[in-house]
């Protein structure tokens, strides 16, 4: 499939929301709600239903997690590095560091790989995509972790870290979807039916969502230190990820999915963590804005090289 045949209709998704948002067609309050309706509902029903058709996890799928993390571990290391380098403070130091490995892989990952893996993904035999989706959901409880951790607060309790785990829709769709899956038994077909049909927008709803967000997102703050973190996030971040991926000599589908999700931009939820959790919100919302523009030159490399 060519490359630009997998990205024209992500972006074209996105752009149509900026300009929606642009033109005042959708308002802030309704990006709001299509967002939470995307976000609660429609990328569940997603999750769920692969995940439930997959069976039980398999050896592939942890390996995705394996490498995933490496990458992230090793990504961490570097921003911290960087960051001391340039002189960021400890105030703004964690929201600097999540900037940089905790990518979107919900909204702008899954819409990639969905496209790069074809009709037959989002189809009846959505094995492999299921699998991904597995170890994306292992990926989500453990960004959301280490992003958490970053973040200077006073009076931040682990219960606080648990309860936003727990109540996020991707993780609990991807559990419980991976836990029916383990059971060997079909998932009813009205019930099947009812989430293939709202799993059908997933991708069209984060998009236009992500793309009414994004016009509205200004890029304000110290843009050196944006510019930084945007460039671990959608360059060395993959890049780290690649050599990985070469060293263990994964093949190429599994190199693509691997470095799809490790090529996303900074996902929107870390601006949420840096304004509940004391972070620079400045920092998160220009890192948001500026790694998803320079995503599609990360995501089109991705796409060239396997």
């Amino acid at each position: 499939m060519h490359i630009f045949d997998v990205l024209a209709p992500t972006m074209a998704m996105i752009a149509l929301g900026a300009w929606l948002g642009w033109i005042r067609f959708l308002g802030k309050p309704f990006i709001g709600e299509l967002n939470k309706l995307a976000f609660w509902v429609a990328l569940p029903s997603l999750i769920f239903r692969a995940a439930a058709h997959a069976g039980s996890p398999s050896m592939q799928s942890l390996v995705f997690v394996g490498v995933i993390t490496a990458a992230t571990l090793l990504t961490v290391a570097v921003a911290w590095a960087v960051a001391a380098g340039i002189r960021i403070p400890s105030s703004s130091r964690g929201t600097f560091v999540a900037s940089s490995f905790f990518g979107d892989l919900a909204y702008i990952g899954l819409p990639i790989l969905a496209h790069s893996l074809g009709p037959v993904a989002l189809g009846d035999s959505p094995e492999l995509l299921a699998t991904a989706l597995i170890a994306m959901t292992g990926m989500t409880v453990f960004n959301n972790a280490l992003a958490a951790s970053l973040f200077r607060k006073e009076r931040f309790e682990i219960r606080g870290l648990v309860r936003l785990i727990v109540t996020n829709p991707i993780v609990i769709a991807g559990c419980l979807g991976i836990g029916y899956g383990m059971t060997g038994l079909s998932v009813p077909y009205v019930f099947d039916d009812v989430l293939r049909t709202l799993g059908a927008t997933a991708v069209p709803l984060a998009l236009i969502s992500i793309g009414g967000s994004l016009e509205m997102t200004p890029l304000r703050g110290r843009i050196s230190w944006i510019a930084c973190a945007s460039a671990l996030q959608v360059i060395v971040f993959p890049l780290i990820a690649w050599v990985i991926c070469r060293t263990l000599n994964l093949d190429p589908a599994d190199s693509r999915i691997v470095l799809i999700f490790c090529a996303c931009p900074t996902a929107a939820v870390t601006y949420t963590m840096a304004s509940q959790m004391g972070g620079d919100e400045a920092l998160a919302t220009g890192a948001i804005a500026m790694s998803t523009v320079a995503s599609f030159v990360s995501l089109a490399v991705v796409l060239g090289i396997t």
